[in-house]
């Protein structure tokens, strides 16, 4: 198997590797802990995709590369762009939670230390659009 073929292979299996670890990251919402191992995975993709396509890769191979490429830079583009706070969040998993005032479903005030001593579930809805 030529040089360019190998390469574009470990483009795209790197490529693959780096969403596959980002999504497990995801799950266990750990992604920061893991963002620097994405990070390099996906620009380690996107090298050796635009090295086995400088250096002739064709057919299945050229596919193989290409992907590498687009998978790389998308992620890495993603991330530049992203404006997802680094800072130490104010409440860590299991923690106590903060005193929140805010109005129900129908305007009401409502006080979380109302619930008090009882149990209850707290969903927060995070819209992105």
């Amino acid at each position: 198997m030529e040089t360019a073929a190998i390469l574009a292979i470990l483009s795209l299996a790197l490529t693959s590797a780096a969403g596959l670890r980002f999504l497990h990251l995801i799950r266990r919402v750990r992604v920061g802990q893991g963002r620097p191992l994405v990070l390099m995975m996906a620009a380690g993709a996107l090298a050796l995709g635009v090295t086995a396509t400088t250096q002739g890769a064709a057919g299945a191979a050229q596919v193989a590369a290409a992907t590498g490429i687009t998978g790389g830079a998308c992620f890495l583009l993603l991330v530049a762009l992203g404006r997802q706070s680094r800072k130490t969040p104010a409440v860590r998993v299991g923690s106590a939670i903060l005193p929140i005032t805010a109005p129900d479903a129908d305007g009401h005030p409502f006080d979380l230390a109302s619930m008090s001593g009882r149990p209850f579930l707290l969903k927060f809805f995070r819209g992105h659009w």
